[in-house]
């Protein structure tokens, strides 16, 4: 009887360590899947970093007291009674003029459509990014709905391209927050409004009132502000 209970004592401590060497053996193997997922995510966590760097240190400075002398404008020559010869046009057919000279019906009206928490955020707007990208993802179309903020069009309008590339992208992102940072929200709408393009060479409110009105832009009225 003895020898019976030393057997089966024998074959059930051996079963026992079978199972817990398969245990510490499937441990080992998530444990190991674990550190290469840890691994891989600093890696790609790091890549991402470098490029945002990369791109971060190529973009240009802002320097807001050369903002307006950036601008191309259109010449106009009167003669001695102050009546219009001549409009000589840069590339660009664009006034400048001040935001105060802009009708408020306007201003509101480009911010509702084109950026309505433009008060409120930082130069890009996370909320209207992460909707964006599931929008698209919902209709197929990564670029069917657009996430860049005012202040964003403005960096592209000033200092960038319109190429569609991804450094393009965290450089007008970079360039918005640092505009932020450096302009108040009027002065930023102000510059936005003389510099978006709105059809047949025009640039800016001032000129496309005149291209399209053939009158000045604090003379639109609130449904011609609207179109």
């Amino acid at each position: 009887m003895t020898n019976n209970n030393t057997e089966k004592k024998t074959e059930n401590n051996t079963v026992k360590h079978k199972k817990r060497n398969k245990k510490k053996r499937k441990f080992s193997l998530l444990r190991f899947i674990f550190l290469l997922i840890v691994i891989a995510i600093f890696a790609a966590g790091g890549a991402v970093i470098g490029i945002v760097a990369a791109s971060v240190r190529n973009a240009p400075d802002i320097d807001p007291t050369i903002i307006l002398s950036m601008l191309s404008e259109s010449s106009t020559i009167v003669d001695d009674k102050g009546v219009v010869i001549e409009i000589i046009q840069s590339t660009e057919d664009r006034k400048i003029i001040a935001i105060e000279e802009m009708p408020e019906y306007l201003t509101d009206a480009f911010i509702a459509i084109e950026d309505h928490r433009f008060e409120t955020h930082p130069g890009v707007d996370i909320r209207r990014i992460i909707g964006s990208v599931i929008h698209n993802l919902q209709v197929r179309d990564l670029t069917a709905q657009g996430a860049s903020t005012i202040t964003q069009q403005l960096a592209k309008n000033l200092y960038l391209t319109n190429d569609k590339s991804f450094d393009r992208k965290l450089k007008e992102a970079y360039l918005a927050i640092e505009m932020e940072r450096k302009l108040t929200k009027d002065q930023i709408l102000e510059y936005y409004l003389n510099t978006i393009p709105l059809g047949q060479s025009s640039h800016g409110v001032q000129a496309a009132a005149f291209t399209y009105f053939s009158k000045d832009v604090s003379e639109l009225t609130l449904a011609e502000s609207a179109l």
